[in-house]
């Protein structure tokens, strides 16, 4: 009886065996890691290669050629270039939330005044729709435009506010901020025969640019602006004019 239980225990150590090289093959390597590539592999890289019998080994495929280095194009992973700034990650860990909130505040900042066409600051009046928001907008055709509201916007975020609307003199490339109860005005004069026939000189207005709620007002019936208009901020044409250059970083 001892001698048959020692047969057995032999030919079932024999059958395992030889049962596992007949099912899986001689040749199996146990794959612990793999990496599928982006595209899809070739037809004739689609046969499955029989892994071992452990339940966590995944699938991976055989070229039916006997060229290797094929495998060699598969065999990085993108994760690998993916390395962050340990130092720099502290950092912002040390940072309270309020620290963290003023250097958001600052970075959208910096990338504002970065970007050809900056974000619409809060409070902006909203009658201002910046013209690269439009849906006709034309870069080109609309540079001039463009300028314009960069120059209103970075004014405003320099904290002066309270215009309505804005304008730029087609000849100068001057930009206007133009405000309630304010009127641009180029002075001039002409010489007219006094009472007594001697020649007087009489200052009068050549020209204004204001809004038409504070402007239509002041004319008389002739079209003409009056000089003086209680209530009424009469600044000289040539010193309210913004130079984009001198606003502008990249202009």
């Amino acid at each position: 009886m001892l001698g048959g239980a020692v047969l057995f225990s032999i030919l079932l150590v024999a059958g395992i065996y030889f049962g596992r090289h007949w099912l899986f093959g001689a040749d199996v390597e146990v794959v612990t890691e793999y990496v599928l590539p982006d595209e899809p592999l070739p037809a004739q890289m689609t046969r499955p290669v029989r892994a071992s019998a452990s339940a966590e080994a995944p699938p991976v495929f055989e070229s039916d050629s006997e060229d290797e280095s094929i495998s060699d194009e598969f065999s990085t992973s993108d994760s690998d270039s993916i390395k962050l700034d340990e130092e720099l990650v502290d950092q912002l860990a040390a940072l309270t939330d309020e620290e963290l909130t003023t250097l958001a505040e600052a970075l959208e900042q910096e990338e504002g005044k970065s970007s050809k066409y900056p974000a619409v600051p809060e409070g902006f009046p909203t009658d201002l729709k910046p013209v690269w928001l439009e849906d006709y907008f034309d870069e080109n055709l609309h540079a001039d435009h463009v300028i314009m509201y960069r120059v209103a916007i970075e004014l405003w975020n320099q904290e002066k506010r309270g215009f309505v609307n804005v304008t730029m003199d087609g000849h100068t490339g001057e930009v206007y901020l133009l405000y309630p109860g304010v009127v641009y005005v180029t002075r001039d004069s002409c010489v007219r025969e006094g009472p007594d026939g001697e020649p007087i000189e009489v200052p009068y207005i050549s020209s204004y640019l204001g809004i038409p709620s504070t402007v239509e007002p002041l004319l008389d019936s002739d079209g003409r602006l009056l000089v003086e208009a209680p209530g009424v901020e009469y600044v000289d044409y040539n010193d309210a004019g913004y130079d984009p250059a001198t606003i502008l970083d990249d202009y």
